[in-house]
C-alpha cells in the first residue's frame, strides 16, 4: 500500500519496469547512501566496430598525403615558371644593358662623364658574369676594354672616344695582301751617318731621351700632335688632316687631358692604349712587325675606320658600304696608297742601312766605301709630320712621304 501510494504521488518519476528513484531510496535501509549515478548529457556515441576504425584511419593518411603530393608539384611548377621568367628578365635586362653601354659610348659618355662610365663598365661585366649559366643568354658581344697599365688615375683607357673592336679576318687578308708590295731594297754600300741632337738643344722635345727609335719617333709625334690640339691658332685644315679619323674631337678638354698623359709618360711606360683600335689603313703596322719566338706579332684591335668610310660612301652613293669596295673608299677619303706606322718607318730605315740595330747612336761603316752620306733625323722626323695623320691610337705615315722626307734630309759627300 504505501509502495502504490508513492507511485501515485510521483508521477513524474514513473517509469514502467523499472524502480523509481524515489522508490529505490524507499527500499533502501537505514543508515545507507543512495549510490552515485554519473548523468551523461546529449546524444549517447554508438560504439563503432574496430575494423572500420583502422580503414577511417588509413583513408584519413592517404588523404593526407595525397594532398601534401599535390601541393609539392604546385609549388615545384610555380618556381619553375618563376624561374623561366627570371631568367628571361635577366636577358632582358643584358639586352638593355649592352644597348646602352653602345648608345653611350656612340654619345661619348666616356669622355664627358668618366667616372659614370666607369660605373657602367662595371655593371655590363657583372651582367655578362651572372648570365653566363642562362641558356637564352643575350647574343650581344660586350667586349670590355682591358687593363692598361697607367701611371695616373686620371689616365683613362677609354678617354678617347673609341669602340673597342677586334677586326675581321677579311680585313687582315686585305691588309696582308699591302705588305707585298714593300720590296726590300739593298743596304746601301756608303758610309752612312745619321746626325741625332743632343739632349738639351731641341727645348721643345724630349723624344731624343728615347733608347728605342720607334718610341722616339712615336714620342715626337705625339709632342706634336699636343702642341697642334692645344694651341687656339692652329691651322683648321691641318688639324682636320690630323684628326679626321678621330671621333671625339669636339671634346677639347677630355682629349687634351688624353694627349697631356701621353705626352708625360716614362721611358717605360707605353705611349699608347692597346685597348683602343688601331686603324691599319695601307697595311699599316704589318710591314715590319714585332718578332717574338720567331713569329710576327702585330697590333692588337686592328681594324678599318668603318665610321669615316660609311660617311663617304652615304655621301658618294647610296649603295651599302658592304657592296662598295673598300680601296675604294680609302681613295675617296684621301687614305688610299700605303702607310706605315713608328715601327714600319723605323724597320724600313734599318732596311736602308741606316740605323743598326743595336741602337740610334751608333753607325756603319765599311772600308771599300767611296760615298759617304748624312741624315738629319730631326730634319726627317719633320719632314714626315707634314703630312702625318692620327690612325687611332698611334700616328700614321704615307709611304711615299716617308720617301720624300728621306730623300730631303740624306746628304751625300762624294771622296
Amino acid at each position: 500500500m504505501p509502495d502504490n501510494l508513492s507511485q501515485t504521488l510521483s508521477a513524474r518519476c514513473f517509469l514502467p519496469g523499472d524502480q523509481t528513484r524515489v522508490g529505490r531510496a524507499l527500499h533502501l535501509p537505514r543508515g545507507s547512501s543512495p549510490p552515485d549515478v554519473s548523468k551523461k548529457r546529449g546524444r549517447p556515441r554508438m560504439a563503432p566496430d574496430a575494423d572500420t576504425s583502422r580503414m577511417d584511419r588509413r583513408a584519413q593518411i592517404r588523404y593526407a598525403q595525397r594532398t601534401y603530393r599535390h601541393k609539392k608539384d604546385a609549388m615545384y611548377r610555380n618556381m619553375e615558371t618563376r624561374l623561366a621568367e627570371l631568367e628571361k628578365t635577366m636577358t632582358r635586362l643584358s639586352d638593355s644593358i649592352a644597348d646602352f653601354h653602345d648608345m653611350a659610348v656612340d654619345s661619348d659618355l666616356h669622355v664627358t662623364h668618366p667616372q659614370l662610365f666607369e660605373h657602367l663598365d662595371v655593371t655590363v661585366a657583372y651582367a655578362k658574369r651572372v648570365t653566363t649559366g642562362i641558356k637564352n643568354q643575350s647574343p650581344k658581344n660586350l667586349d670590355l676594354p682591358t687593363t692598361i697599365p697607367t701611371r695616373t688615375n686620371s689616365r683613362n683607357p677609354s678617354s678617347f672616344g673609341y669602340i673597342v673592336n677586334r677586326r675581321d679576318d677579311t680585313d687582315c687578308e686585305i691588309l696582308l695582301t699591302d705588305t707585298q708590295k714593300l720590296i726590300p731594297e739593298p743596304s746601301l754600300p756608303q758610309k752612312n751617318q745619321v746626325y741625332w741632337p743632343l739632349s738639351g738643344i731641341s727645348s721643345h722635345t724630349y723624344s731624343f731621351q728615347e733608347r728605342d727609335p720607334s718610341r722616339m719617333l712615336q714620342r715626337y709625334c705625339l709632342e706634336h700632335i699636343y702642341r697642334l690640339f692645344s694651341d687656339p691658332r692652329s691651322d683648321p685644315a691641318e688639324f682636320y688632316r690630323v684628326f679626321r679619323l678621330v671621333p671625339c674631337v669636339k671634346y677639347k678638354e677630355k682629349m687634351g687631358r688624353y694627349l697631356f698623359c701621353l705626352v708625360r709618360s716614362n721611358a717605360d711606360e707605353p705611349l699608347e692604349f692597346p685597348a683602343l683600335p688601331f686603324y691599319c689603313i695601307g697595311g699599316a703596322g704589318t710591314h715590319y712587325p714585332e718578332v717574338k719566338d720567331g713569329r710576327p706579332v702585330y697590333p692588337e684591335h686592328m681594324r678599318l675606320p668603318r665610321r669615316v668610310l660609311g660617311t663617304v660612301a652615304s655621301l658618294c652613293s647610296d649603295q651599302d658600304i658592304s657592296s662598295i669596295d673598300r680601296q675604294e673608299l680609302l681613295r675617296l677619303a684621301g687614305l688610299d696608297g700605303m702607310w706605315l706606322d713608328c715601327r714600319d718607318v723605323i724597320g724600313h730605315l734599318k732596311e736602308k742601312g741606316v740605323l743598326d740595330k743595336n741602337g740610334p747612336n751608333t753607325t756603319r761603316s765599311e772600308d771599300a766605301e767611296q760615298v759617304s752620306w748624312t741624315l738629319d733625323m730631326d730634319g726627317f722626323f719633320q719632314s714626315i709630320l707634314a703630312n702625318m695623320v692620327v690612325l687611332g691610337r698611334s700616328p700614321g705615315f704615307r709611304f711615299t712621304d716617308v720617301e720624300i722626307a728621306f730623300t730631303a734630309n740624306v746628304r751625300y759627300d762624294s771622296k
